[in-house]
């Protein structure tokens, strides 16, 4: 969490990811540090928004449906093989805008050409430090297809209860991932505050 620590992020809300990748024998392969994401889409104000004011509010969904949204909780966490919430990963290579309402192109959940599976997406109790507080969204996806598949765009979809509509709340396009055959990307998203 070294970078939750630079002046820079004092008194911010900061969006940050990492992620490794190791070979279907678990040996680490590659290792991206935290990285600073640029990436929180309009949805994202939306919800704190509505959280905040506690009024609802139109949000474009990740179909590009308007829907408005009542006062609720946002939920990112998912279970293994779908793709609906959580962490997603896609092979789009269009800029990041604000207006992004999902990814531009996502990977399908499955072991035949082009798929990759999806664990479970899941968030970790928050920490805190005496000046930062963050907590982890992580995601594990495995390329169990019969070639190699790029990662160029990494995002989170949010569920809002109780209509269960989808939305988009970030989007980043890191350096491209290629995962291998076999191989095993643990990618990590984390929010932090510094005071």
């Amino acid at each position: 969490m070294s970078l939750l620590n630079k002046k820079k992020y004092e008194g911010a809300c900061a969006l940050f990811y990492d992620y490794e990748i190791r070979n279907k024998e678990g040996k680490l392969i590659k290792k991206q540090k935290l990285t600073e994401s640029k990436s929180f889409v309009k949805a994202f104000i939306q919800i704190l928004h509505r959280q905040f004011t506690y009024t609802s509010v139109s949000i474009i969904d990740t179909g590009n449906i308007s829907r408005t949204s009542m006062p609720y909780y946002i939920e990112t966490t998912e279970n293994a093989g779908s793709i609906n919430k959580g962490l997603i990963v896609g092979t789009g290579t269009d800029a990041v805008t604000i207006n992004d309402y999902k990814l531009q192109t996502t990977i399908s959940n499955g072991t035949t050409a082009g798929k990759l599976q999806y664990g479970a997406s899941t968030m970790a109790t928050p920490t805190f430090t005496s000046t930062t507080g963050s907590m982890i969204l992580t995601r594990v996806i495995s390329n169990n297809s019969p070639g190699n598949i790029t990662i160029n765009e990494i995002g989170i979809y949010a569920q809002i209860p109780p209509n269960a509509y989808y939305c988009c709340i970030a989007r980043d396009i890191p350096t491209p991932i290629i995962l291998a055959i076999g191989e095993q990307l643990t990618l990590n998203y984390t929010i932090g505050v510094t005071i």
